[in-house]
């Protein structure tokens, strides 16, 4: 399978300018009332807030640990992967990753990080390294490969691969590199990141047939299912008791433009709550992570100024609902390239 690397959903994404494509895409969903046209730059775009819930109090993240990919840089080609507690308070950096790099994803013993990386010539592949930061390996070379996530078993991790036809399906290779295989041939069109449910049978996916949407399917292809049907939602994560998926979900806000929020929902689509709220600073939410006991849900919050300056935080916020919490307060801010918690022994 050959393909066309600048037109990977990882290499546009980098390419274009975050508030371009935010103009882009609403002037779009405006004119034609239709679903965005598929590109992995919609990952950013998203939607209204409108949850009242009160905040509980901060509970103990103890034992918890974020592996992250950051740039401190006006410029999303160079990134590092950084290592912080879960409140943030103490971050240092793994590793300097040559390239552009988004989707970290501990494996679940927390002993290994992949994610996916973009390098000088457009070419998307999955890397794996140790927790220590040691044993840096490339494990793909499809060229339009991404959003990795290991299965709940640590035996598989699963990627979105684009071919070069644009079409992007869901593919598996252990973590030494061996086994590649599609995960099922029903499974065409289904958008990265996607999310396994905690058992492994399941996969909650952005389907991008007749628009952008959460669906969810067994890992065979059967019991293909759409959850949602909003202007635009993406990037599920599986809440880690498998009741509730969360999601970024668009809708129009006050100042006439798309913005994205976080959202959850049950399993099978009903009990829709958008967590995340209109901001003062123009910002939009995107890829959300459940935290290890369930209570958290970790975000990124990109902002870019009149001036084109880009700025990206992490943000916390209660699953039941409440006020969000910067966690990289007083830190450098520049682009985000995505976040995974993992447990970690006392």
């Amino acid at each position: 399978m050959t393909h066309d690397s600048s037109s990977t959903p990882f290499a546009r994404e980098i390419r274009a300018p975050r508030r371009a494509r935010a103009a882009s895409f609403a002037r779009e969903i405006r004119a034609t009332r239709s679903f965005v046209a598929a590109s992995f730059a919609a990952l950013m775009i998203a939607g209204c807030a409108s949850d009242t819930s009160t905040s509980p109090p901060d509970a103990p993240t103890t034992g918890m640990e974020l592996a992250y990919i950051h740039s401190t840089q006006q410029s999303p080609t160079q990134m590092d992967l950084y290592l912080a507690t879960a409140d943030g308070a103490t971050t240092r950096k793994l590793l300097a990753l040559n390239g552009a790099a988004r989707f970290p994803d501990w494996s679940p013993d927390g002993r290994t990080l992949t994610f996916g990386q973009l390098d000088a010539r457009g070419q998307a592949s999955i890397w794996v390294v140790q927790a220590d930061g040691t044993g840096l390996r490339q494990i793909t070379t499809g060229g339009g490969d991404f959003a990795p996530r290991f299965t709940p078993d640590g035996a598989w991790i699963g990627f979105a691969r684009t071919d070069s036809t644009r079409a992007t399906s869901i593919a598996l290779v252990r973590p030494d590199g061996s086994g590649f295989h599609w995960l099922s041939a029903q499974l065409i069109d289904a958008a990265g990141p996607f999310a396994w449910s905690p058992d492994g049978r399941r996969i909650a996916f952005t389907h991008t047939y007749n628009g952008f949407n959460i669906w969810v399917a067994n890992v065979d292809g059967s019991g293909l299912a759409q959850l949602t049907s909003g202007t635009l939602d993406m990037s599920p994560s599986w809440s880690p008791d498998g009741a509730r998926i969360a999601f970024i979900t668009s809708v129009l806000e006050s100042d006439a433009a798309y913005h994205s929020r976080v959202a959850t929902m049950n399993e099978d689509g009903s009990g829709v709550r958008v967590l995340t709220r209109p901001t003062t600073d123009d910002g939009d939410d995107g890829n959300p992570i459940w935290s290890p006991d369930g209570r958290w849900i970790l975000y990124e919050h990109t902002t870019t100024s009149r001036f084109q300056v880009t700025t990206c935080t992490l943000e916390k916020i209660p699953a039941s609902g409440g006020a969000p919490i910067d966690i990289l307060a007083g830190k450098s801010a520049g682009y985000c390239g995505g976040v995974s918690w993992r447990s970690v022994a006392h």
